[in-house]
């Protein structure tokens, strides 16, 4: 959402068409004690940077270190250069297998930050086969609610050289079948990113997303 808010101003529109669901961890190199001044690993403009925020902000002081890099991210946190960053799945359990210690958050954030975004292009041209995805990842929700190791395997198979001591390890998100993020959690976004980047996005869940998709399954 946060990437598709910037993008709003630019000349290469996207548009938000379905909310995906994510895990984003929190690893840390030893125990956080609250009150504290503590180092995190992030990107600056980012999903990471704002579950910062929404993770650490009311019980430490965080000094924010931006490396974009999940690779080099992950390697300052075991060393304890770091003491601590977010890393989506399944590099969070990777950085837990290297004795970090593995943290979630629970109703954080309140709906999910991952959204599906076409270009105004494909959506003018291709309306028939973007329905046909949203129906093809509608049947995909439902069938990882009935066999969750169905998101195992394919992640075991997708990504190379993934350790197989991380298959159970793995934090799965919980899947939705298919919807858009709602009025108040875009708005609440929007500021967070005007905050972050110092500009002002003259958008809405009308600028931003198109529904049509998901209305037509």
């Amino acid at each position: 959402m946060v990437a598709l808010i910037t993008q709003s101003t630019s000349d290469f529109r996207l548009i938000g068409t379905l909310s995906t669901d994510g895990a984003f961890p929190l690893l840390a190199s030893g125990p956080l004690t609250e009150g504290t001044t503590i180092t995190a690993g992030t990107m600056e403009i980012s999903v990471t940077n704002y579950l910062l925020d929404a993770y650490l902000e009311d019980r430490y002081d965080v000094e924010k270190v931006f490396i974009n890099e999940i690779p080099a991210r992950l390697e300052a946190v075991v060393s304890s250069q770091l003491d601590t960053g977010i890393f989506p799945e399944p590099f969070a359990s990777i950085g837990a297998l290297r004795n970090l210690e593995k943290l979630t958050f629970e109703g954080i954030p309140k709906e999910s930050l991952n959204i599906i975004a076409f270009t105004e292009k494909a959506i003018q041209e291709k309306e028939s086969q973007i329905v046909g995805f949203h129906r093809a990842y509608e049947r995909a929700v439902k069938d990882i609610q009935a066999d969750p190791e169905l998101a195992r395997t394919a992640l075991m198979n997708a990504i190379p050289a993934l350790p197989e001591a991380i298959r159970e390890t793995m934090g799965l998100p919980e899947y939705h079948a298919p919807s858009l993020p709602s009025e108040a959690f875009t708005k609440e976004i929007i500021s967070w990113t005007e905050g972050i980047t110092g500009t002002e996005y003259a958008v809405g869940i009308k600028n931003l997303y198109d529904a049509r998709f998901i209305d037509a399954l």
